[in-house]
Parts: C-alpha cells; structure tokens; sequence
C-alpha cells in the first residue's frame, strides 16, 4: 500500500520508480530521496517489502511523497506486479532507476572459478531483471512526456579477471571492499 496518497499534492505528478531500495543506508533510499526532493513520487522497490516500506515511511516522514513496493527482479511475477500497482496508482512514470544488483563472492577472483549458479543469478537480477521490468514499465514511460531509464552499476565486476589473479589485483580489490 502506498505511504502516501498518490493523489497527494503532488506539484509536479512525476513518479520514480527505484530498485534496490531497502538498505537504511544504501544507494537505492538516496537515489529515491534525491528524485524526491525534485518532486517525484518516489516508490521505493525491493525483495524485502517490510523494509522498503519502512524506508518509503522514513521519506514520508520527512514530508516526501513515497511509497513502497515489492519486486525481487529474479521473480517475473514480482515485475508483472509492480507494474500493473504503478498503472493503477499513477498511470505513467517518469523515470526508472535499476539500481538493484547482488553483492559479489569477494572470494572469487578467476573466471573459471565462478559458481555457475552465482553467475546465472546475477545475470538474471542485473540483466535480464531490469530488462522485465522495464518492458513491464514501457506502457507507463510511454505515458509520460519525457521519461527516462537509468541503469546504476559498478566497478564490482572488475574482481573477476580471465584467468589471472595478480596479487596487485587483489590488494586492489581489497582496498575496495574495506
């Protein structure tokens, strides 16, 4: 349910929706902060919706308009979902912001050492994930006059070299992760 109304004195109707948001801390909350200090709607997106509700109240609170909902981008039916709630809360979006992804095995450092059923997982929430959702959204960006995607990414794919695993690579990668 959204925290707030969608019908709220909103000035400028603009909805965003945020992946990844529902670490206290985390990029996703700050991302939806920032669209939201600009007058968006910001609904907060994450697998876990009790505590992307609690970071969507937190914004309310502090007088943004949130609210939250729940899409694990590995479930196809989390996207169909959300989707179809931002159709018939707001009937457009604005923007849409992938920022989920999974937290890298800092352990493993060759290509060919990689689980295969890490790879196939995160492939599906960095890649094929934000793919769903954002045909799931095409309707509702369509909708609106001037919408954009964005993509958030890091430089986390880079502890995976081909191959090799030079101790400058791994002192690198340390420093990194401290």
């Amino acid at each position: 349910m959204p925290t707030t109304s969608p019908a709220d004195d909103d000035p400028t109707g603009r909805v965003a929706l945020v992946t990844g948001a529902s670490r206290p801390h985390g990029l996703g909350v700050a991302v939806a902060r920032e669209l939201a200090t600009h007058g968006f709607h910001a609904v907060l997106a994450g697998r876990d919706l009790e505590q992307t509700q609690l970071r969507a109240e937190e914004l309310s609170a502090a007088g943004f308009p949130a609210s939250a909902v729940r899409v694990d981008l590995s479930d196809p039916a989390t996207i169909t979902e959300a989707a179809a709630r931002l159709g018939a809360d707001f009937g457009r979006l604005d923007a849409l912001v992938h920022n989920a992804a999974l937290t890298p095995d800092w352990d493993t450092f060759r290509l060919l050492d990689a689980d295969a059923d890490a790879v196939r997982a995160a492939f599906e929430v960095c890649v094929f994930g934000p793919w769903a959702l954002t045909q799931a959204c095409l309707p509702l960006l369509e909708a609106a006059p001037a919408a954009r995607v964005v993509t958030v990414s890091s430089g986390a794919a880079m502890q995976v070299r081909a191959g090799t695993r030079s101790e400058e690579h791994t002192s690198e990668l340390q420093s990194h992760h401290d």
